[in-house]
């Protein structure tokens, strides 16, 4: 059996090829499977597809036009936290309160350790089917960005078009993207009309 592709023996396996690190444990990242058998390179993995991508567009041209940048500011291309010890988390975009980032040093290269208010991940690039990785993921990394501050934390479920919406000291909840979405401060969107409005060539469900 390959010694790289085994559970026993994962720590074989890169660390360019860990897209975080959650309760100390690696999250590689989807597809690094074929990098390791030669069948892909590493470029071929890291970035997204077209509907993440436009997403994720279509997504922060609606945040850039109504949030108020004296307010808040917002990150993205896989920004990274550090929320403790072998935890270290990337997400597609995060809101921060300008206030408090305002006082931080802008001049690092180290994961941000000020949490964000709000992270939206657009489905994952993390191999969360995989053995390796633990199989609650989704729940793993919400609850630990919730308990480290995170007020709430949206997922943008491509296959199924559900949003998966967590809100410290709330019940979680689960819409289609037909439903409108309320952010903190009382801001929403609606992710159909969002891609309506931005004439995407996507097929919504009409469940």
């Amino acid at each position: 059996m390959d010694t790289l592709t085994t559970p026993t023996t994962s720590f074989a396996i890169p660390q360019y090829l860990v897209y975080e690190e959650i309760n100390g444990k690696p999250i590689y990242y989807k597809g690094y499977e074929e990098v390791l058998a030669q069948q892909k390179k590493m470029d071929d993995i890291m970035g997204c597809g077209t509907l993440q991508f436009l997403l994720i567009g279509t997504l922060l041209k609606w945040l850039y036009r109504t949030l108020p940048d004296n307010t808040y500011r917002i990150a993205t291309n896989e920004a990274g936290l550090h929320l403790s010890k072998g935890n270290n988390i990337a997400g597609d975009i995060l809101i921060f309160d300008w206030l408090a980032l305002s006082k931080i040093d802008h001049n690092t290269t180290e994961y941000a350790q000020l949490m964000p208010r709000v992270m939206i991940e657009v489905d994952t690039k993390a191999a969360v089917a995989d053995f390796y990785t633990d199989p609650n993921y989704y729940l793993k990394k919400t609850n630990l960005l919730l308990r480290a501050g995170v007020e709430q934390v949206i997922w943008i479920l491509s296959d199924s078009q559900m949003i998966l919406v967590a809100t410290l000291n709330e019940d979680w909840k689960l819409v289609s993207w037909k439903r409108s979405v309320t952010l903190i401060d009382g801001y929403s969107f609606c992710l159909n009309e969002l891609i309506k409005n931005d004439e995407l060539n996507i097929e919504l469900s009409e469940d």
